[in-house]
């Protein structure tokens, strides 16, 4: 949650470079609960009620877990307010 907002960071394995993209596409998402985040898994990106931007892999700092947090400055760059 950044500022009551849900988001989500993902980055998907493609076939063609034989590895992860390298940027993370930053998606805002509806409130949703734990069943429906867990339902929809590897599509949950189509929940999205839209794309915020895209912050490169190696930009963003993500707490040991890579689940739990981000730093604020990378969210701050995307300029959600304005969202």
């Amino acid at each position: 949650m950044y500022e009551k907002r849900l988001i989500m960071f993902e980055s998907r394995f493609s076939e063609e470079l034989d590895d992860y993209e390298a940027s993370y596409k930053v998606y805002l998402m509806p409130d949703l609960s734990p069943e429906e985040i867990k339902d929809h898994g590897a599509n949950l990106s189509a929940l999205a009620t839209g794309v915020v931007g895209q912050v490169p892999v190696n930009r963003s700092m993500f707490d040991k877990t890579l689940r739990n947090a981000v730093s604020e400055d990378v969210l701050a760059r995307l300029n959600l307010k304005m969202k």
